[in-house]
């Protein structure tokens, strides 16, 4: 065949497994582990521990590993796979021979563009006169020798002034430099000017006027200056004019928006603040133009633009106006522009752009128009010149350094593997090499500048291959014509077709190291489109903002043939034409920045041997065409009279102890000796503008590598120290320390611990080498645990010169800087000889005179991240206001910059205002009654503000604030809090931080060797200065202007009023009087008891000893299953039949797959049951309830086309709510259901008919993969009667509700009005609730997705606790009334050291109590509080609110609050950093579990309605799907975290918490304990016979005791517990029956309940544990090895080994490890295993014998089948040594992440390799969809079962083939479907277990060393198979 086809094949085998758990996996190793510990003290042998039936047990070995697992192919979730993926039977048979399909259609014909009508250079010389087409001016003005009046004052690092005399221009400039004034075209300097007041009057002070300029900062004696001289350009400086040229509010003129060229980031965000900017100035029409500047003349498709519809456009990638290339008629242009009135036209583009706006111009001055031309620079590329930077260049090398992450990860995590990535850049490698310094982490950077030999790239890369076993290696696209010459065709733009280079370089080296026969693979990654088709990030946003506004407010004064551009971080307009004309921007090969890339990667060069490096000169040749624009200017001109410029000299050690000046170490590295150095006497003086009269100006020394350095490397040591609060980008700023240190050859260098304090302390200095701090840079926090406060500066000089410190870095703020400057003068006091240098770190930016901090970018990256969940939740909620809080204590930067980026702020408040209080609820009152809704955004430092006293939480208080307004003016609000304050910091830097952190850190390390001291490096101007750290020190702290223009930016992007204390309000007084409601109890009844025996006949009992001999078999009797006071009965649900009588329809599945096993009538499922010979146990009812799933025959017609279906969801969001939604529609449509709604706004919708939504599967299709629900969901009912009779008129047949408890009672209540109108309608519930509280359940879903992201708020506390001296991390997560999410994310994060919850009784004295203690203790802390304690620890008031929930009072401030008091009092230093993250853990879509457990849910809820149930809901109840009535979950309590149980004992045993409950109470009940009358009322009672089966078999799996055979030390158990497992305690697997066809009886196992006994077999003080674990790795295998090491050391076994290498190591003395609980603290956070795994065993004697050398007496073994087998052998061999038997408990934990352990419900780790393998086939779903005839493989682990590619596959949803081991295969079958697939559908995703190299293709029979069968590769042979076929 010949068909087109492209295959990506992604192989993501071990990047599933070498990671850590995930939160589910985490809990669930946790609680394996205890009960592992349990049963070896308890003397139990031979055992493994597992969940069977979601109950805990211990089964003998022999149980698990008499065979495995496997996919039961008949079974239900293999037909929801088939279900999902809608493949067809591929087995052998029929059809083997179909037919070859129909061709596809052939490909479109091509477009041919017209022809270009061009304007001549000559039409633009005559049409826009001599401004833009003059010769250059090359004359100079008469040197002047002096400026005027202008003082030159010269200080030395102590501020002391040195000099001062009147500025010569030699001070400035070197002789051959000059100032030129650089002229931009007006229209009025053509036609008159309406000279109209600007509308903006009264809205801003800073008007600038025809003389305001802005100048280029100078620089003397720098590398690029020679004896032609620098020009420096005198610009007109942007920003508003109080007179305008145009009336705004000329009704017949109009503005237009045009873009450009190719997509890229902030595009959108550009137009929308062009439309904004424009209406606020009064421009009554504003349109865009689709499709570049050939839609102009299209006039019919232009759009009007308002302030509306670009609303929320910034949030999206992309372009609302698409993008075009290409320009067909400039003068067809220019005509349409007039006849429409266009008077001001905004061009976004390129270069090409440029030149058609120019065009455009010049025809329309031909035409005597007048309209002003404005062009705002686009390039990806950022290669426009002059410019800083082009917009949505800082996102895109975000985005691509995640590509060089993902390639880093490849690299390193495959054998021989070069991770191989090509970036965007055409001509210029800037994204390229700013990526690669962002990532750190690669070896070869290719760039288009550079001239490469190719031989010496390919000897490069043999040699990092052979060195260090893998290779990064980036490109730019552009060498597609460098190393390789392209065609020379050109595409639409103009632009040359580059040939490319990615597949080009791959097969280069593939066949270089084929050549050398050397092994190789090669993971290749293109992420071209991804970066560049994305929203912009914080920092990209606000800079299109500006770029927009000085953009309108140039066209507005009548400027036109300019560009807004940013010039050394001054907003400037530029002449068009300078541009154009100008060389574009390119990477200086000889540059510092690219020799940055050079230190970062460690390249050698690639120049080829007949080349040389260009020198400088050569390298800046080319003229300048802005000379011919500009006039020459004097120096006076710019430096006006009273201006003072002071040179800030460092202080250097030469002054004091002589020069020692010795060649640089870097001349001698060979990748550095072309480093660019820099002059000794290098300055650079501040930029200088209009507005800066009277100003004093800086001169400062230019920082980088010194030709000539102080110190010998040899003889240094260094010190690097972080003080103060710490920001994104400290760790790396401490990594490339180290880094170039070594480089420099410094050998010694120390990390000091504790901030300046640890100085003092031995113990806190650590050393750092390059290999301890490689990944460093990935970790947010510091390394180096930061602190505040200082000891003498003596005392610190004294401890450095004890270790010989010749090189101080500190990393900090203003006080770290005084700390460092009197430290560096007592340093000279002693005559110690140490170069003190400074970086500034500040995650506020408030430092003076710097540019910005590092931290400072990423800091507002996450900031918006939360404001943009503040509106998600206030619009998506009726009358809500979101609220932020940001961190700001002093400056308001982070609050200012992350509004103006997210741009959705309704109000901000910021330190520097002055704020009224009535004014702000005054205003909230007004945005919420006529928006709806309100986004407030607080900075912290404005608690010093709102009330005359500080304020402790100013944004808890302005909640309150907020609340008690609205509910004394008796109007409704919400008010959703967020506070992500240490969440925003916490964090690694981004991408362009990252950058930043690296050039500092270069910096200081060269000014250190140069011998400077008490000095700071900084970014100033953007250039890199040193500068005396006393400037810092004098300057204080940086505000937000109030005066200034960023400011205003702020205010016209919310639009707020005044907010000051200034004028009058009538606001009401605060603090209303509240409502209080009463809460009642319903009083239950006593369950009722059974005392039948068993009649079924031919049931029996097998019991079975540990080593699986059967001992006895008898009758089974009741007592064997139950208790005498327990109770069997049926719990049934009503069908519509009991009504309107049965309709037997056919179920439509049968003709689609008949295969389909179906339930009946006697379908059901049983709890698991208990027995045990504690008489004191209570009775409990096992309940008989309805299996779910499909019924062979349906009460409804689902091709009834009268009859519709409806979906509504209630209440607040949940992730998981669309998957939920995507699979009730996708059930419904499979049935042949095809009118299918949705309502939005919960029930409230379900009377408002414009809410009714019309589903297909088109329509859901990915809704999966996103958060929130597209039903907008919402609280409250309207009468339920008026909603039955809209069902009844819109004739709904099933109507499927998803919510809470409130939810389905409003479900049940519809139900009985249905009834009651004779509607025959099936109403099936779907529980939703985040909290997990429903009853009965086992788990709600989107509660698991919620732990995992709550897990990581717990994870950023501890960051914040450990990295912060006497620190306490405060996490408040959500449940109101349950703390299930609390204690799940505590247990899974395992460093938590207090955890409250709502059912817990507690002190709280006590707790502070316990609080001091364990800050004395570990000096830091990590508290989690559930928000429920809201109305336990503190009383709530009683209101409730729109739903009827009780408001809570703020826990997590209250005891935030109560902490600081208690540690006040106790004069003790605190720091408590709180993290409440409420809405953002569940606005996220579902992960991989929740997501397969919504589709189960949504599919059996359909099946339910189609079967005729109703007033039902469907559930997971002991891991079987069961319906159950709805006032089975509505009429008890709900579900609770029951504190006698053992799960909370799990978490007691992870934090090590006391007891909290006060003294003289009686702890709370267990909720086991509650009875449950509704169950009884609904129920009806049963026999045990109603359960049983004819041929029933109960099989008692007893195991080992070494109580048996030794004497028992009978200790009592020390362990804290709610309760001990009494002796004879067994479980019983859920009876179940599936239908009427099945044949003879069930095997039910019976297993002893795991858990801790209250006698112990060992003496824990004389007992020795022994730990290893064999075969693959597995996530979780630390947090199990971690939690057995916590559980022996909490029974107080004080000797526990672990054995590296497996089996082996176990007779390898050196291969044993001494674990203790602090060795293994955090090993959980880590993937793989800290005990090296292996495979293999010696003799099983061997290893008894060692352990018994060892006197080992727990034996842990972790693993699978063979694993267990080995135990259970060494088990076998210590009762048979020469000596006699051998007392040793013998334990396994099971382990394989393929899930094929058998019994088990799963084996730890398979939660969450599913998830990562989710992830791999989203990625190949994506390759599929973006290439035409394309198909995804993916190849995902499964040996010999295939549950990882069927979950996996599950949760993806958009697979379309998944091929597990366990099916028969035909495969011209599957090469067939997937040719019908790409003909059809242009895509195919495939996925494939590995196992199916051994069914599809034969393995060659061959086994690793483990004895596992090597597996042929199925994933590639498919591969080729498939492009065979083709």
């Amino acid at each position: 065949m010949q068909q087109p086809l492209e295959i990506k094949y992604i192989d993501p085998t071990y990047m599933i497994r070498a990671v850590p758990s995930n939160a589910n996996d985490t809990v669930f190793c946790t609680v394996l582990a205890q009960f592992a510990v349990h049963g070896a003290m308890a003397g139990y042998s031979g055992i493994t521990v597992g969940k069977v039936d979601e109950k805990f047990v211990m089964l003998p070995i022999h149980a698990i590993t008499k065979g495995t697992r496997q996919v039961n192919i008949k079974g239900r979730q293999f037909e929801r796979l088939m279900h999902t993926t809608m493949q067809p039977d591929l087995s052998p048979g029929p059809g083997d021979d179909w037919a070859l399909l129909p061709p596809a259609p052939a490909p479109a014909g091509t477009h041919t563009p017209a022809a270009d009508d061009s304007v001549t250079d000559l039409e633009i010389m005559q049409n826009l006169g001599e401004t833009a087409s003059r010769p250059p001016t090359s004359e100079m003005l008469e040197e002047e020798v002096a400026v005027p009046n202008t003082k030159l004052k010269v200080f030395n690092g102590y501020g002391e002034v040195l000099v001062e005399r009147p500025l010569q221009r030699s001070d400035l400039l070197q002789s051959h430099d000059e100032v030129r004034s650089l002229e931009v075209m007006c229209l009025s300097e053509k036609y008159p000017s309406k000279q109209v007041l600007s509308p903006l009057k009264g809205l801003t002070n800073n008007f600038q006027d025809d003389e305001s300029w802005a100048v280029q900062a100078f620089s003397l004696l720098d590398r690029v200056d020679s004896v032609k001289g620098t020009p420096y350009y005198k610009m007109v400086r942007a920003g508003p004019r109080e007179y305008l040229h145009f009336d705004p509010k000329d009704s017949a003129a109009c503005a237009a928006i045009i873009t450009s060229g190719d997509l890229c980031p902030g595009l959108n965000c550009v137009i929308r603040e062009l439309v904004l900017q424009l209406k606020i100035y009064g421009v009554p029409r504003v349109f865009g133009v689709p499709m570049g500047f050939n839609g102009i003349p299209k006039r019919s498709t232009w759009i009007e633009l308002t302030a509306e519809n670009v609303e929320e456009i910034h949030m999206d990638g992309g372009c609302m106006l698409g993008s075009a290339h290409g320009h067909d008629s400039a003068r067809q242009t220019a005509r349409s522009l007039a006849d429409v009135g266009v008077r001001q036209l905004f061009v976004i583009g390129g270069d090409g752009s440029q030149k058609g706006a120019i065009d455009t111009l010049a025809v329309l001055a031909g035409m005597n128009y007048e309209c002003s031309i404005i062009h705002i620079p686009k390039t990806i590329d950022n290669d426009l010149p002059i410019m800083d930077k082009t917009f949505g260049f800082d996102t895109a090398v975000c985005e691509a350094r995640r590509a060089i992450d993902a390639a880093y990860v490849e690299a390193t995590c495959n054998a021989n593997c070069i991770g191989l990535v090509k970036l965007m850049g055409r001509h210029a490698g800037f994204i390229t090499m700013n990526a690669c310094m962002a990532a750190r982490n690669v070896d070869i950077c290719l760039l288009p500048e550079m001239d490469i030999s190719l031989e010496k790239v390919l000897q490069h890369t043999l040699e990092l291959m052979q060195t260090q076993g893998h290779a990064v290696i980036v490109v730019a696209e552009g060498c597609g014509d460098t190393l390789i010459k392209s065609s020379g065709d050109t595409d639409a733009g103009g632009n040359k077709k580059l040939a490319d280079i990615g597949p080009w370089l791959k097969d280069q080296i593939t066949a270089k190291f084929k050549e050398v026969k050397l092994p190789l693979s090669i993971k290749y990654i293109d992420p071209t489109y991804m970066i560049r088709a994305v929203p912009p990030n914080c920092y990209d946003r606000v800079y299109c903002s500006v770029l927009a506004q000085n953009s309108v407010h140039a066209a507005m004064a009548g400027y036109t043939g300019v560009t807004v551009g940013r010039l050394q971080t001054r907003y400037v307009f530029l002449p068009i034409h300078a541009l154009v004309k100008s060389k574009p921007k390119r990477v200086d090969v000889n540059g510092r920045w690219f020799q940055r890339l050079v230190a970062a990667t460690q390249q050698p060069s690639f120049i080829p041997h007949a080349k040389t490096i260009p020198s400088g000169d050569e390298a800046h040749i080319w003229p300048d065409p802005m000379l011919a624009l500009s006039d020459p200017a004097a120096l006076s001109e710019i430096a006006p009279e009273a201006v003072e410029i002071r040179c800030c000299r460092p202080d250097h050690l030469s002054s004091i102890y002589g020069s020692k000046m010795v060649h640089s170490t870097l001349a001698t590295t060979s990748i550095l000796t072309a480093c660019p150095w820099v002059h000794p006497e290098s300055w650079t003086t501040q930029t200088s503008s209009s507005i800066d009269k009277d100003a004093v100006k800086l001169q400062m020394l230019r920082a980088g590598p010194r030709e000539n350095i102080y110190f010998q490397p040899d003889d240094v040591a260094a010190a690097i120290v972080t003080c103060g609060t710490f920001a994104p980008g400290v760790n790396s700023v401490i990594r490339e320390l180290v880094i170039m240190l070594f480089t420099y050859g410094v050998r010694k260098v120390y990390g000091i611990k504790g901030g300046f304090n640890g100085v003092l302390a031995t113990h806190a200095w650590v050393t750092l080498r390059p290999d301890s701090v490689q990944d460093l840079h990935m970790l947010g926090g510091s390394v180096l645990v930061s602190d505040v406060g200082n000891p003498t500066p003596e005392d610190m000089a004294q401890a450095l010169q004890l270790k010989g410190v010749k090189q101080f870095f500190c990393i900090g703020g203003h006080g770290t800087h005084k700390g460092a400057y009197f430290t560096n003068q007592s340093l000279q006091e002693l005559k110690h000889e140490c170069s003190v240098v400074c970086i500034p770190q500040s995650v506020e930016n408030d430092i003076q005179l710097l540019d910005r901090t590092f931290g400072f970018d990423t800091a507002c990256t996450e900031a918006e991240k939360a404001i943009d969940t503040a509106y998600v939740e206030a619009t998506g909620m009726g009358n809500c206001i979101g609220l932020v809080k940001l961190m700001g204590r002093q400056a308001g930067f982070i609050a200012m910059h992350a509004c103006l980026a997210a741009r959705h702020v309704d109000m901000c408040l910021l330190p520097e205002m002055d704020i009224n209080l009535e004014k702000v609820l005054e205003h909230a009152v007004h945005l919420v009654q006529t928006h709806g809704y309100a986004v407030v955004v607080v900075a912290e430092g404005c608690g010093d503000m709102l009330l005359d006293s500080p304020v402790p939480d100013v944004g808890l208080f302005l909640k309150e604030a907020l609340i008690n307004h609205f509910s004394g003016l008796q109007l409704p609000c919400n008010v959703h809090y967020i506070d992500p304050t240490y969440m925003i910091r916490a964090v690694p830097a981004n991408a362009n931080d990252s950058i930043y952190c690296s050039i500092l850190a270069h910096a200081a390390v060269h000014g250190a060797m140069a011998g400077y001291t008490g000095m700071t490096v900084a970014q100033v101007d953007e250039r890199y200065v040193y500068l005396p750290s006393k400037v810092f020190i004098d300057a204080g702290y940086r505000r937000v202007d109030m005066q200034g223009s960023w400011l205003e930016r702020l205010m016209a992007t919310t639009q707020q009023p005044n907010l000051s204390m200034e004028g009058q309000t009538t606001a009401s007084p605060l603090n209303p009087q509240k409502m209080q409601r009463l809460a009642s109890k319903r009083r239950l009844s006593a369950l009722g008891m059974e005392t039948d025996e068993v009649r079924t006949p031919n049931t029996q009992l097998t019991m079975l000893n540990g080593f699986g001999e059967v001992v006895a078999t008898r009758p089974l009797r009741r007592g064997d299953l139950l208790q005498d006071r327990d109770a069997v009965r049926s719990l049934p649900c009503f069908h519509l039949s009991q009504r309107f009588g049965r309709h037997k329809i056919p179920s439509t599945l049968i003709k689609k797959d008949a295969r389909k096993a179906f339930m009946d009538d006697v379908s059901f499922s049983t709890q698991a049951m208990h027995v045990s010979n504690d008489l004191q146990r209570k009775g409990s009812a096992y309940y008989q309830m309805t299996r779910a799933g499909p019924r062979e025959m349906l009460h409804f017609d689902p091709c009834d086309p009268a009859a519709c279906a409806l979906l509504v969801s209630c209440g607040g969001i949940c992730p998981g709510l669309n998957s939920v939604i995507r699979e009730v529609v996708n059930t419904l449509w499979q049935y042949g259901v095809r009118k299918i709604y949705g309502v939005r706004g919960g029930y409230k919708g379900v009377m408002e008919p414009e809410n009714w939504l019309r589903f297909t599967p088109d329509l859901v299709k990915d809704v999966h993969m996103k958060g929130g629900t597209m039903l907008i969901s919402d609280r409250g009912n309207p009468l339920h009667m008026d909603m039955a009779k809209v069902l009844r008129d819109r004739n709904v047949k099933q109507y499927f509700v998803l919510g809470g408890d409130g939810t389905h009672m409003g479900a049940m209540q519809t139900f009985d009005c249905l009834l009651e109108i004779g509607h025959e309608c099936a109403v099936v519930g779907v529980p939703k609730t985040i909290d997990n509280d429903v009853p009965m359940m086992d788990q709600t879903f989107g509660f698991d997705t919620a732990c995992t992201e709550a897990l990581k708020a717990v994870q950023s506390a501890h960051v914040e606790a450990i990295s912060n001296a006497n620190c306490i991390g405060l996490v408040k997560l959500m449940g109101r009334h349950c703390g299930h999410i609390t204690l799940n994310a505590a247990i899974a994060a395992s460093f938590v050291d207090i955890c409250l919850l709502p059912e817990m009784d507690i002190d709280l004295q006590k707790v502070l109590t316990y609080t001091t203690e364990v800050m004395r203790r570990k000096g830091h802390c990590v508290i989690v509080v559930a928000e429920g304690c809201g109305d336990t620890i503190v009383s709530a008031t009683g209101e409730t609110d729109a739903g009827g929930n009780r408001k809570l009072a703020d826990v997590g401030a209250y005891l935030k609050s109560e902490i600081t008091l208690h540690f006040k009092k106790e004069g003790l230093p605190l720091t408590i950093k709180f993290i409440d993250p409420t809405y953002m853990i569940r606005s996220v879509p579902a992960n991989a579990y929740d997501s397969v457990y919504c589709s189960v849910l949504a599919q059996n809820a359909v099946h339910g309605a189609m079967a005729g149930f109703s007033g039902i809901t469907i559930g997971k109840f002991c891991s079987r799907y069961v319906y159950l009535p709805i006032h089975a979950i509505t009429k008890q309590k709900g579900n609770r975290v029951d504190i006698k149980g053992r799960h909370f004992m799990n978490l007691i045993n992870s934090t090590q918490q006391p007891d909290f409950t006060p003294n003289g109470a009686e702890r709370p009940r267990s909720a086991e304990s509650s009875p449950i009358d509704v169950l009884d009322f609904l129920s009806q009672p049963a026999s045990i016979n109603s359960v049983l089966r004819v041929g029933d078999e109960v099989k008692r799996l007893d195991i080992v005791n070494l109580g048996g055979i030794f004497t028992s030390a009978m200790v009592p158990n020390p362990v804290r517990t709610t309760g001990f497992v009494g002796v004879g305690s067994w479980t019983t697997q859920t009876l179940q029956q599936f239908n009427k066809r099945q044949d003879g009886g069930h095997t039910y196992l019976q297993m002893v309940t795991a858990g801790p006994r209250e006698h112990l077999h060992f003496d824990p003080a004389a007992s020795s544990a022994c730990i290893v674990n064999c075969g693959g790795l597995c996530p979780g295998l630390n947090a199990v090895i971690r939690e057995l090491v916590m559980m022996l050391s909490a029974y107080g076994v004080n000797t526990i080994w672990g054995c590296k290498g497996g089996y082996k190591g176990l007779i390898t003395p050196e291969k044993w490890v001494r674990l203790t609980p602090e060795t293994v603290g955090d090993i959980h956070q880590l993937g793989g295993s800290v005990l090296v795994s292996d495979r293999g065993n010696p003799p099983h004697s061997e290893i008894a014998k060692s352990l018994k050398s060892m006197g080992i007496k727990q034996y842990f073994v972790i693993g699978g089948d063979g694993t267990h087998k080995g135990g259970m052998q060494t088990f076998d061999a210590m009762q048979e040594l020469q000596d006699g038997p051998y007392e040793c408990a013998v334990v396994g934990v099971p382990k394989t992440i393929d899930n094929d352990i058998a019994m088990l419900d799963n084996s730890f780790g398979f939660n969450t390799a599913v998830t990562e393998a989710e992830r791999a086939i989203d990625a190949a779903y994506v390759e599929a969809c973006c290439v035409e005839h394309c198909i995804g493989i993916v190849k995902l682990m499964g040996r010999s079962c295939g549950f990882i590619a069927m979950e996996a596959s599950l949760a993806a949803r958009h697979v379309d083939i998944c091929l597990l081991p366990e099916m028969n295969i035909s495969l011209p079958k599957l090469l067939k479907h997937c040719l019908h697939l790409v003909q059809t559908k242009k895509h195919v995703v495939l996925v494939v277990a590995e196992g199916c190299g051994d069914t599809l293709i034969k393995s060659s029979g061959a086994t690793d060393a483990g004895g596992n069968k090597i597996l042929a590769d199925v994933g590639l042979w498919l591969k080729q198979e498939l492009l065979f076929f083709f």
